[in-house]
């Protein structure tokens, strides 16, 4: 690709997000502050002293795990044939807040793959002999990626896309996360 081709593209991506006053900036601050969450429950199998809320309805399950019930001469939880048994585990019902959600993967999509591009392009103007001031430029917009997906926990934890979830509810009705979706069609083509 010819020199002019990289710097075109460079200021492509710097115009988008420098435009409307630096509104995707903005949008990417605000998602960093808010990132999206979900309640996440589970009925991981803990021992019985280690179980806060014990689904009843799992009390059949937990006979039927090995080592789940065990026979004991003291304390019963119940008699079976004439012999006392006692839970020795138990499936625990847990609600956790997660932030690994399909649209903070995908802001974390996002960003990785505009990185991984301005690499490449920077490789490229290295090897092509651009100016000074095109190779100063793609490293600042370098640089504030690199610093707006580290500076998000849940964005930059983020597990790896499989695909990109264009008819995902909060990418498609949250405005942040529109925004960004939105960027990443003009930008990279999906």
């Amino acid at each position: 690709m010819p020199l002019e081709r990289h710097i075109a593209r460079l200021n492509t991506l710097i115009d988008t997000f420098e435009a409307g006053d630096g509104e995707l900036w903005r949008t990417l601050e605000h998602l960093s502050n808010t990132p999206h969450r979900m309640l996440v429950s589970s009925t991981p199998l803990v021992d019985v002293s280690e179980a806060t809320s014990i689904a009843p309805e799992t009390l059949i399950d937990t006979i039927l795990v090995p080592g789940g019930v065990g026979l004991t001469t003291r304390r019963r939880d119940f008699t079976m044939k004439g012999q006392k048994w006692r839970f020795l585990k138990a499936f625990d019902q847990r609600n956790e807040l997660s932030f690994d959600t399909v649209p903070n993967r995908f802001v974390a999509h996002f960003l990785r793959a505009l990185l991984t591009e301005l690499r490449h392009m920077l490789r490229a103007f290295h090897q092509l002999g651009a100016p000074a001031d095109v190779h100063e430029d793609a490293r600042w917009l370098r640089r504030k990626l690199a610093a707006a997906l580290e500076k998000n926990e849940a964005i930059r934890d983020a597990e790896p896309l499989q695909f990109v979830p264009h008819d995902d509810l909060v990418l498609n009705h949250d405005p942040y996360y529109h925004r960004i979706l939105l960027a990443f069609a003009d930008l990279l083509g999906a």
